[in-house]
Parts: structure tokens; sequence; C-alpha cells
């Protein structure tokens, strides 16, 4: 499935309103492909858009022509380190897109805004993950994204937005965790706190585990709580949920450090799994994930 590119203009609108006030923005490829990273205004919208990131003195650059780039999604959470090199350069490199590299010694002063801290707070709904090949599939085959969910109210021309899909779902049928393997749905909502599992050294398998290989890509394994991780008894309820790695808007290790719950949307699938913490009766595919302040 393919989306339709956003014109030079729209790219430069849209980067005009959001100015320098996101952490981090994530691009959404024309094949539905995700690449995450800082970036700068350009002056020339005819020009590639760089996406940065960086990891032990070493600047990832990606550029990404206007032809490829279907839309866009603000990150703009309070207290985050600088976006993973891992958001960044594997998808850029599967897209066939060039990454330069560049060594930046000392270009960081301690204490500076990408100084990772200890809660990551968000002060505007934010798309944090999205399958958006997933959400057109569901939503009528909508190609045209456009802008993303934090200035959807911005006016400039496009067409309905597969983000604006995707906040509408992760709106509806809300299960509380613990109880959302009986609900009678095949795709439901769930709120709560995201951990990811660390599959480091894990093997991708077909039927389970904590890095599934299902749909052409490789899943990451996590557990998302009712409660936060300072007020957890060991009775918490928890759901098993799985997250398509190349739709990711921010590195798993950052989620646990979000203090405001976040609503995943996804696939429920009956399959039981036996984890340390118990057996889980089913799992969720996810689709769409997202913070929304006002949530408790």
């Amino acid at each position: 499935m393919g989306f339709d590119p956003m014109t030079p203009d729209e790219i430069q609108a849209y980067l005009g309103v959001i100015g320098d006030k996101a952490e981090a923005i994530s691009v959404i490829l024309t094949d539905g492909a995700m690449l995450t990273g800082r970036y700068s205004i350009r002056d020339d919208p005819s020009q590639p858009l760089s996406l940065y990131a960086l990891s032990n003195s070493v600047l990832y650059r990606a550029k990404i022509p206007a032809n490829r780039i279907a839309g866009i999604l603000e990150q703009n959470p309070v207290g985050a380190k600088a976006p993973d090199p891992s958001l960044l350069v594997p998808p850029a490199e599967r897209a066939g897109l060039g990454v330069d590299e560049t060594f930046v010694a000392r270009i960081m002063e301690p204490g500076s805004a990408w100084a990772q801290a200890e809660r990551i707070q968000y002060k505007a709904r934010t798309m944090l993950y999205f399958d958006a090949a997933a959400i057109s599939a569901r939503s009528g085959g909508i190609n045209a994204i456009g802008g993303g969910c934090a200035v959807a109210s911005v006016s400039l021309g496009w067409q309905a937005k597969l983000v604006g899909k995707a906040v509408g779902r992760l709106k509806r049928h809300i299960f509380e965790v613990g109880s959302h393997c009986a609900a009678r749905r095949s795709d439901l909502t769930l709120k709560g706190y995201v951990e990811f599992f660390d599959v480091s050294k894990a093997k991708p398998s077909s039927g389970g585990g904590p890095l599934l290989e299902v749909e052409g890509a490789l899943w990451t394994a996590a557990f998302v709580w009712r409660s936060p991780a300072a007020g957890r008894g060991s009775n918490d309820p928890w759901a098993l949920c799985y997250f398509r790695q190349d739709c990711m808007g921010l590195g798993p290790a950052s989620w646990e450090r979000i203090v405001q719950p976040l609503r995943i949307y996804g696939d429920m699938q009956p399959h039981e799994q036996t984890m340390k913490l118990g057996v889980a009766q089913c799992y969720l595919k996810v689709r769409a994930a997202a913070c929304f302040p006002r949530d408790k």
C-alpha cells in the first residue's frame, strides 16, 4: 500500500507551525515506514528534509526527499533524551535513504535540552506509535496522511488525515487492563503504563515470546499495567502487547519513564502465553498508541 506524498509547500507550512517547540518529529514515508529524529527548518522547501539522532558522540543524519514524505507527527515530550538512532537509521537504510555520520564529541553540554531526565511528560496530545498501513486499511483506504494530531486544528488545505482516524479509535471501546481478554471485540483500546521487554538476546518467533515475527516485521513485547510504577502493587493487572518496531515514535527504553497513562489501540489475539508473571489469556497487536494529557 502506498500513500500520496505531501507537497513541498505543505511540508514547509506544517513545519513552520511546529517551529522549534517539538522535541522531535516522526516522518511517515509513502510506503508507510516511520522515521523519528530531530529536525531543522529549511529555507528552501525543494531541499530534502534532514532528521538527526545522536548517540555516543556520533550524529546521524538522514535526508528525506519531499516526494517520499506522506505525513509528519509531532513528538513533544518534556524530559526525554535525544531520539534513539534505532528509530532513524535502520528504517532510513531499509527505505534506501542515505545516512551520514559525523563525530561530534562534546557538542552538547551536560544538562542541555537533550539530556535524559527521570520523567517524561507530554503537554499536548501526541502519537507515539502509528501503524499507518493498518489504520488506512480499516479506514477505507485513505492514502493522504497530512499533518499530525498535535496541530490537527491548523487549516492548511490537507485531505482527511489518517492520524485523525487513529485518534478516533483511541477514544472508543476503552477497556480496563485485566478485563480486555473477555471483550467481545476484535479490536479495542487499553489505558495504562507501558514497559517493554529486553529483546537484545531474543530470537524472533512467529508463535510468541518477547520478539514476535509476523506480517513481515518484528514486534517487541511489552506489559501494559493498569497502575503507574510508583503505586503499583504485586497484583496489579497487566496486559501483554506487541509493538511493531518500524512504527515507533519513541525508543522502547523511554516509555516506562512516561508519568501519564497512555492509550493503546490494537487487535486482540486469543492466543495464550505463559509468562513469569502468570498466564496471558490473549495479547494485543498494537496499531496506535498516544498520550492524552488529560488522562489520569
